[in-house]
């Protein structure tokens, strides 16, 4: 299932951004939405946004005037497994594990006074792009 959001208008220009992780077949068969392996992000998210800045699930205020930029990354598209296999075989299907994994393991954070703040994670590149274009629109800040 592909990663999804949703946007609940608080105040005129205030919006809860709702995110629900991508899952894969097997997530579904055992009802489990797990982050991806070797992340500590929690898969989906939630959080406030609005021109005044961004509330995270937690309850961390970050000012607008704070952040420095808010950025995509694929926690996964950078694995490169050490193995001691030499089958082609069993090494091209580790290869092809990373690859499914890598196409849901987009995350949205923001940066600001020096830290970065996850803001969902588990996603989609699709949904994540979409996330961002969100945020960027009701913060009135340009994405590039």
């Amino acid at each position: 299932m592909k990663a999804d959001y949703a946007l609940e208008q608080l105040e005129a220009s205030k919006f809860r951004v709702t995110v629900s992780p991508a899952t894969s077949p097997l997530d579904r068969l055992v009802g489990l939405v797990l982050p991806v392996k070797g992340s500590d992000d929690p898969a989906g998210g939630t959080f406030v946004v609005s021109p005044a800045g961004i509330e995270t699930g937690t309850g961390t205020v970050i000012a607008a005037r704070d952040i420095h930029r808010i950025v995509l990354r694929n926690s996964a598209a950078h694995v490169r497994p050490v193995t001691t296999k030499t089958d082609p075989a069993e090494v091209a299907a580790t290869d092809r594990s990373i690859s499914r994994r890598a196409r849901r393991a987009w995350k949205v954070w923001v940066e600001a006074g020096r830290r970065s703040t996850t803001l969902a994670a588990g996603l989609d590149q699709t949904t994540a792009f979409a996330v961002l274009t969100e945020v960027s629109r009701i913060m009135g800040t340009p994405i590039g």
